[in-house]
């Protein structure tokens, strides 16, 4: 049986793991989540800095079991939801990673509330509410704040979306992850 990476990129920890087969843990690792607070209510990460920390986190996985590696059949993650950069048309980021408990969207919260009086909104979206911490709220703020920014997004990538962009080359999300941004019609 082949073995599996498993990357769970929370918010206080990012932890790396190999299971085999069987479903047992071979090696396990784990970092402090390399999150920053710019300004007062961020809460971001560097777009280098969170691929650096990937890239040690599975050297350091190689070096602490590395007769696995040349049986690791798939590579799987956990992340966050409505944590997510901005990426131009080439797929390099233009801002951070924008995660989700960042507060810069707080005084953006009339949109929020047009948005949840839409006929059909949770019968579409499955979300009962909004709140400052969803993507959209801090889409919303780099519209207004930074339109110029704004105008060179070709992408709008969740952590789950960027990580499968890097690994495969492929743009695609999520169905889970994506439905819980209240920008999908599930």
């Amino acid at each position: 049986m082949e073995n599996c990476i498993v990357l769970d990129l929370g918010t206080t920890y990012f932890k790396a793991t190999i299971f085999d087969g069987d479903g047992k843990l071979c090696a396990l690792l784990r970092r402090p989540t390399p999150v920053e607070s710019t300004q007062p209510g961020y809460s971001e990460i560097d777009a280098q800095t969170f691929r650096n920390t990937i890239t040690a986190m599975i050297r350091d996985l190689y070096h602490e079991a590395p007769q696995r590696f040349p049986h690791i059949g798939a590579i799987t993650f956990a992340t966050q939801t409505n944590s997510f950069v901005l990426l131009d048309a080439d797929g390099e980021a233009l801002t951070p990673f924008v995660i989700w408990n960042d507060q810069r969207a707080k005084n953006h919260s009339p949109l929020l509330g047009e948005l949840i009086a839409l006929p059909g909104f949770y019968e579409t979206t499955g979300v009962p509410g909004l709140s400052p911490e969803f993507m959209v709220a801090k889409l919303h703020w780099y519209q207004i704040q930074t339109p110029e920014l704004w105008e060179r997004v070709a992408r709008i990538a969740l952590i789950s979306d960027y990580l499968t962009l890097r690994f495969t080359g492929q743009f695609v999300t999520e169905a889970g992850a994506a439905g819980l941004t209240g920008l999908v019609d599930i």
